[in-house]
């Protein structure tokens, strides 16, 4: 495998991509393809590239999934720990001390999942409360983070 092919596949599995919220993988899909051939979404946000060839056949597809497995928050009670729910195929014994990125619209928080305590319980409440300015929050996603 190609070291281009590395950084990309790695570009490709740091990026977060929710269901509801796949923009990020969106826009690496669409800088790769860029002059390739004409680049098209649809409502749903898909995207899809059109390349025409000299020859009528073959006629190759290649078709992917933008979204990834992940979580959305539901609130932050007093305590600091982060509550959510489950987007996508989660067995929940997996879950258990998986690292985390939780996206905010003011930048990146990392994380883990654990039981009923964080190592850095003061230290991530504090961080999610100055990018935040409060603990409560109606939306912002984690996602699951298996990234260095």
């Amino acid at each position: 495998m190609s070291q281009k092919s590395i950084e990309l596949l790695q570009l490709l599995t740091q990026a977060d991509s929710v269901p509801g919220h796949e923009a990020e993988v969106r826009e690496i899909f669409r800088a790769e393809l860029m002059g390739t051939g004409t680049i098209g979404t649809d409502r749903l946000g898909s995207i899809f590239c059109t390349c025409v060839g000299s020859a009528a056949f073959p006629r190759i597809l290649l078709d992917s999934h933008l979204d990834e497995v992940g979580f959305i928050v539901q609130w932050i009670p007093e305590s600091g720990y982060v509550k959510f729910l489950r987007l996508g195929g989660w067995l929940a014994p997996t879950l258990l001390a998986q690292r985390v990125t939780i996206s905010t619209k003011s930048g990146k928080v990392p994380g883990f999942n654990g039981l009923n305590t964080f190592a850095n319980f003061r230290t991530l409440r504090a961080m999610i409360a100055r990018l935040l300015g409060r603990r409560k929050v109606n939306a912002f996603l984690a996602t699951s983070s298996n990234k260095n």
